[in-house]
């Protein structure tokens, strides 16, 4: 049973370096877990613009808060049963271009709040690529594929980012997460499917406004006789 309010508020803090340029991050928002939607307000510590595209990083803010998927009856939902303990997680990216990026984060519950602490580490990004010439317009949506392994959750997923010319930029996430919740079951083998939409962005990304909707199911084609 979820230990989680219909209204939750979050709390998030990123530290990162991406090409040898580091940034830190604060974020608050909230919203309803059961509904699979949620909003976020990020601010950039320090006075100067981010100099790399935000949306690489992005997917360490609302992503990580897994516990705002909406899930159906039917499917076991790991991470708000994970509460009060809460979990953690370990993310990498792999980008078209070689670009790498490696993200972790410990998901907190301390008195009706939910906390995200993420670091992140992105190497490899060539100088001219559309990530440090911050040339992505946006995350399209995306599915991720969660089966059970070695006794964690893996998600499996692939992103495509668009950018300034109307083209693609192509990368693969792969998310490995685990419950702190002594003996937390994990679930079947299903799907989450995600968008994230930018509704207000300062220049730089020195503020940067998402919302997040998230929804778990099976699939539902029919099976062959």
């Amino acid at each position: 049973m979820s230990q989680l309010d219909n209204n939750l508020s979050v709390s998030v803090y990123m530290k990162g370096n991406v090409n040898n340029h580091e940034f830190e991050y604060d974020g608050i928002g909230g919203g309803d877990p059961n509904s699979g939607q949620f909003s976020l307000k990020t601010k950039l510590r320090g006075g100067k613009p981010l100099p790399f595209s935000y949306d690489i990083i992005t997917m360490g803010f609302q992503y990580g808060f897994r516990a705002f998927t909406k899930y159906p009856e039917g499917i076991a939902d790991y991470f708000k049963g994970s509460f009060p303990e809460a979990f953690q997680w370990n993310r990498r990216i792999e980008f078209e271009d070689g670009g790498v990026i490696n993200m972790s984060s410990d998901i907190t519950y301390k008195d009706k709040v939910l906390h995200g602490d993420v670091w992140a580490l992105g190497v490899n990004f060539p100088p001219n690529g559309p990530v440090m010439k911050n040339e992505i317009v946006m995350e399209e949506p995306a599915e991720e594929t969660l089966t059970a392994k070695n006794g964690v959750l893996v998600g499996f997923c692939p992103k495509a980012y668009l950018l300034k010319d109307g083209s693609y930029y192509y990368g693969h996430m792969t998310t490995f997460y685990r419950s702190k919740k002594s003996g937390q079951p994990l679930p079947g083998f299903h799907f989450i499917k995600h968008r994230l939409v930018k509704t207000k962005v300062e220049p730089g990304f020195k503020m940067v406004e998402q919302a997040e909707y998230a929804t778990a199911h099976v699939c539902d084609l029919p099976k062959p006789n």
